[in-house]
């Protein structure tokens, strides 16, 4: 059994971290008492299967001495990486994110009082892990870093690309919703109203205009520009019905991006 253990300050990255493995196939667990760390392993090795495990450990749960004793708990194939930025950049994301600082709540002080402190807890974890600082990098950055880090194989990002009608209401569960109703509408074509936005009748009407894949070339760049880097990302494309435009659309979508992730078409509310 392979197990990594994460720390480091308050605000640079544990979490994003933590999920990155998680997302990896990792059984992950957040903020575990040290303590209670040789009971975890035991139950971990006899209820799972998957021989990988991530905790994150920060300075609120390290009441041991990090010495040979305190490795002896551990798997030998331990891993341990600390996360650290530089202080301006910890306060400007407190500040960013309106967080209380951990520590706050036990010491009173401000936070960089708490910032100073907590480096001077984790320095003993800090000196025998890998470190990593994350001050000048966004998330894409840091989930690329740890997967180079661990050596982890590169895994296809999730594309789901769904049409629906807006008559019918807005899916719950996509991350974006593209309106392409501005778009000419085959329903008003008696010849073309019964048909779909898979037939090809109503491909060969939207691929006559022009405005049709300028719009789809449009959601693309805008994916391409700023969806990019999610490792799972739901885009729902709705007009009226859900039966001609959004169809049309989200599947060309879909064959604009199918050499770059795995990909899932949903139709909704196709009859």
């Amino acid at each position: 059994m392979s197990l990594i253990i994460i720390s480091g300050l308050s605000g640079s990255g544990k979490t994003i971290a933590l999920k990155t493995l998680e997302d990896n196939g990792f059984y992950c667990v957040d903020n575990l008492p040290f303590q209670l760390l040789p009971e975890l392993l035991q139950w971990h090795q006899k209820e799972h299967h998957t021989q990988h495990m991530a905790i994150s450990m920060d300075a609120r749960t390290m009441t041991s001495p990090v010495n040979q004793e305190w490795f002896s708990q551990f798997p030998s194939n331990t891993r341990i990486l600390f996360l650290e930025s530089r202080d301006d950049v910890l306060l400007q994301r407190f500040a960013q994110t309106h967080r209380i600082h951990p520590l706050s709540w036990k010491t009173k002080g401000t936070l960089p009082e708490n910032l100073h402190q907590e480096r001077s807890l984790l320095a003993p974890l800090r000196d025998v892990a890998f470190v990593m600082d994350t001050s000048d990098m966004g998330i894409a950055q840091l989930r690329h870093a740890i997967q180079n880090w661990l050596q982890l194989p590169e895994r296809k990002r999730i594309m789901i690309f769904s049409s629906f009608g807006f008559k019918y209401g807005i899916p719950a569960d996509a991350n974006n919703i593209f309106d392409v109703r501005i778009l000419p509408n085959p329903y008003w074509h008696q010849h073309l109203q019964t048909l779909t936005g898979q037939d090809q009748p109503v491909k060969d009407f939207f691929q006559a205009e022009p405005d049709v894949q300028r719009m789809i070339d449009d959601i693309e760049q805008f994916i391409r520009s700023w969806l990019f880097s999610l490792p799972m990302v739901h885009i729902a494309v709705g007009c009226t019905g859900g039966q001609h435009r959004s169809v049309y659309v989200a599947e060309s979508l879909a064959e604009q991006f199918k050499n770059d992730a795995h990909i899932e078409i949903r139709h909704r509310d196709l009859s």
